[in-house]
């Protein structure tokens, strides 16, 4: 889940994306959802996953 909170620090922003992309190397595919998401169309994201 991302959030505004979470990334209004450039590091932190940095550091989730070297996460992210070291997911996709193992093979993953992350889905991104934010907050707003999840409390707003929860039916919607659980159908994209």
């Amino acid at each position: 889940m991302d959030g505004w909170a979470w990334h209004v620090d450039p590091e932190r922003l940095r550091a989730d994306r070297r996460k992210q992309n070291a997911l996709v190397r193992d093979g993953w595919d992350p889905l991104r959802f934010t907050w707003h998401d999840l409390d707003g169309r929860p039916c919607e994201v659980m159908d994209d996953m």
